[in-house]
């Protein structure tokens, strides 16, 4: 028997706004909950800020376990967020929608519904056509969801939970690898008010410091991708991009200083010092606020000098010779006079090992990550198509 459908605006006892008021560091009120404090499905109530505004405000945006909050701006739009606990009379912003569902539905079943592609399909079908995209109340009561009875609710919840909590679990593991080539250089380089061994200035152990293009390029439609300071994360560099230019441009932009696998590539300006080394020999371009190190591998290993980049002592380094107002830069020469560790090359080499098999491993949870996610997919389609 096919399940009934109904309108959100019948399964739940209040879809509301929040409060408008400034967040303030100052506990002098309760907890403020934002769209920026909702990251990937979870929130730091520790980092959530306070607020001051009238009683009855504060009284009718008073957050409880089981309510459902909806982002209706910016570019989380429409991703909404489960409380399952939160600290006494917190409260939630006035850019964020608050459903509660009443006694006729499972907060968690619904929870994972609005997770679902067919919600996302209702969402965008709203959205077509629209003066200003985006989720608001009237919106979100015309949903239509599917409503099993209470009891397959809560059994639907229950098996979508534990396929959620073991992608969950991947992903932490792999986060946890992805910081433990920190811990490993923490104990093998550093002490606590410095180096183990001796420092010398980046200058000195690169072949050559340089940075990426001041010519404005000429763009093409596709061809070599340009990349920016976004492409280069976590020690890895995204050739994903919308700019291109084609070979000839390529060839005149990198005329001085070819780029060469092994080479280590550094941003240098706004969220600065994040660093990766080049693994690829596809051609790519990047701009001047990329800078391009050339390691001596006589000195010192690519994978050893991103990785000492990256160290807090490496960021202090960088914080303290960082220029600007508006958008702090690390200019060249400023790059240039880091002090860097130097050990033996053999010491180095004993890391890099380390490093490689921490990425093997982490390659082993991606993959098995991929899979975790395919099967939860699969579980989620099925469990709101009444095949599950």
């Amino acid at each position: 028997m096919r399940w009934p459908t109904v309108q959100l605006s019948e399964i739940s006892s209040d879809i509301s706004y929040g409060v408008t008021a400034s967040a303030t560091e100052e506990p002098d009120g309760p907890k403020f909950l934002r769209i920026t404090d909702i990251q990937e499905d979870h929130v730091d109530w520790s980092s959530v800020p306070f607020c001051d505004a009238s009683a009855k405000g504060l009284t009718e945006a008073r957050l409880a376990p089981g309510d459902i909050v909806f982002a209706r701006t910016g570019a989380t739009t429409g991703k909404s967020y489960l409380i399952r606990l939160c600290p006494e009379g917190s409260v939630f912003a006035s850019y964020l929608i608050r459903v509660r569902p009443s006694s006729q539905v499972d907060s968690g079943y619904l929870a994972h519904f609005f997770r679902s592609p067919e919600y996302w399909r209702q969402v965008k079908k709203q959205a077509q056509g629209a003066a200003q995209p985006g989720v608001n109340a009237s919106k979100l009561k015309a949903l239509q969801i599917p409503l099993p009875a209470l009891d397959e609710q809560k059994r639907i919840a229950a098996i979508l939970d534990k396929a959620d909590a073991l992608r969950r679990l991947r992903q932490q593991a792999i986060d946890r690898l992805n910081t433990l080539s920190q811990s490993i250089f923490h104990e093998m380089f550093s002490e606590a008010a410095g180096w183990r061994y001796e420092t010398r200035k980046l200058e000195h152990v690169c072949r050559k410091i340089t940075d990426g293009t001041h010519q404005s390029p000429k763009w093409a439609s596709e061809g070599v991708p340009f990349i920016f300071v976004s492409n280069i994360k976590g020690q890895k560099i995204s050739l994903e991009t919308s700019k291109f230019v084609d070979r000839d441009e390529y060839r005149k932009l990198t005329k001085s200083t070819p780029i060469e696998r092994d080479d280590v590539l550094y941003t240098s300006v706004g969220s600065y010092g994040n660093a990766a080394k080049i693994v690829t020999d596809e051609s790519f371009v990047f701009q001047r606020h990329v800078a391009h190190i050339k390691p001596d591998p006589a000195l010192v290993r690519s994978d050893f000098l991103v990785e000492c980049l990256e160290t807090p002592l490496l960021r202090v380094q960088a914080d303290r010779v960082a220029t600007g107002i508006a958008q702090k830069t690390v200019t060249l020469k400023g790059l240039r006079s880091f002090e860097v560790p130097v050990p033996p090359l053999e010491v180095q080499d004993e890391f890099v090992r380390h490093k490689e098999a921490l990425r093997v491993a982490a390659g082993h949870q991606a993959a098995a990550l991929t899979r975790t996610e395919l099967l939860f997919a699969s579980l989620q389609q099925r469990a709101f198509a009444e095949e599950l």
